[in-house]
């Protein structure tokens, strides 16, 4: 079974509203809609807007199935809400249900960075929220007689699951990795360090830049495993850092740069810092970055890691692993 997702396009509108108006989904949601392809249509519209939801049709063996989404996205304290309905009654299993929630999580964790992923569940769709405690979620509260449809009133089970709960008992899950990273949406804890500027005479340069306001710490660091030297400088006033990198051999990183420029100080590259290195690789990956530098030591960097990736559209970055806690 290969199962994959895609964003929702127009030309499904019709599809999702026949599989929310039918029965076996909507029993266990809280309306019994009566939806109509104009309002499909004006749902469609407002989802293309909306930075804080994210829907995808999930599809088995090429063939359209479903619907997950995440609702409620709240980037700035990183959390948010999800759901999903299999319309096609033939498409539902075990396996289908146990992959999209756990690749789900990988997405929401790994990716985005959040803190905490909720659902709520019908009381009474006990294999489900069943299914939520075994991938790792706790149960928040029971709300009685939280949801009425139609003078029936239904109780309601409130989930959650964080970061370090779901990191903690993924090792011992086995499922189907499914890709959910199609919106190319930042990816969590990755943050601005510094801007590297290839320079031919590194001296000078520290005395231009001086010259300019920024402030250098007083080193000028010989990095021979990569062939160059280097020497950070800092604004006063702000956060910005530059990193001036200038050749020490023959090959360095920086020597096509220069000579291309004719020696002109440029760009070279941005720093960001990253929460797991391996793990921000394998999402650039999927996003067409090429590895160009394995990870490795860097003793500008008290030996944490740095790799560079290209990408034609955002040019040459670094990933330098965070400081760890001792």
């Amino acid at each position: 079974m290969s199962i994959t997702l895609r964003k929702v396009t127009e030309s499904d509108l019709e599809m999702i509203m026949n599989w929310r108006m039918s029965e076996s989904v909507t029993r266990f949601m809280n309306t019994n809609p009566k939806l109509t392809l104009e309002g499909q249509k004006k749902w469609f519209a407002s989802i293309e807007k909306n930075n804080n939801v994210r829907n995808w049709v999930i599809e088995v063996d090429n063939e359209p199935a479903g619907v997950i989404n995440l609702i409620d996205i709240d980037w700035e304290h990183g959390n948010t809400s999800w759901g999903y309905y299999i319309g096609e009654e033939n498409l539902r299993s075990l396996k289908l249900a146990i992959s999209l929630e756990m690749s789900l999580y990988d997405y929401c964790f790994d990716v985005l960075g959040f803190n905490e992923v909720h659902n709520e569940v019908f009381k009474l769709n006990e294999g489900v929220w069943k299914l939520h405690l075994a991938c790792g979620n706790t149960i928040v509260k029971e709300v009685p007689k939280e949801v009425e449809k139609e003078g029936v009133f239904y109780d309601i089970v409130h989930l959650s699951i964080d970061r370090d709960k779901w990191f903690e008992i993924r090792k011992t899950k086995k499922y189907e990795k499914i890709k959910f990273d199609i919106f190319q949406d930042k990816i969590g804890g990755m943050k601005p360090h510094h801007l590297g500027v290839a320079v031919a005479d590194i001296e000078q340069s520290i005395k231009a830049f001086e010259g300019l306001g920024w402030i250098w710490d007083g080193n000028i660091i010989d990095d021979s495993s990569r062939g160059v030297n280097l020497a950070f400088l800092r604004r006063s006033e702000s956060s910005e850092v530059l990193e001036l990198v200038s050749s020490s051999a023959d090959n360095s990183p920086v020597s096509n740069t220069l000579s291309m420029m004719k020696n002109v100080a440029t760009p070279y590259h941005i720093c960001y810092t990253v929460r797991d290195l391996e793990k921000t690789i394998e999402i650039l990956k999927g996003r067409k970055y090429i590895l160009t530098d394995k990870p490795k030591s860097a003793v500008a960097f008290e030996e944490r890691r740095v790799a560079f990736m290209l990408n034609r559209d955002s040019g040459l970055i670094e990933l330098l692993e965070e400081e760890k806690n001792e």
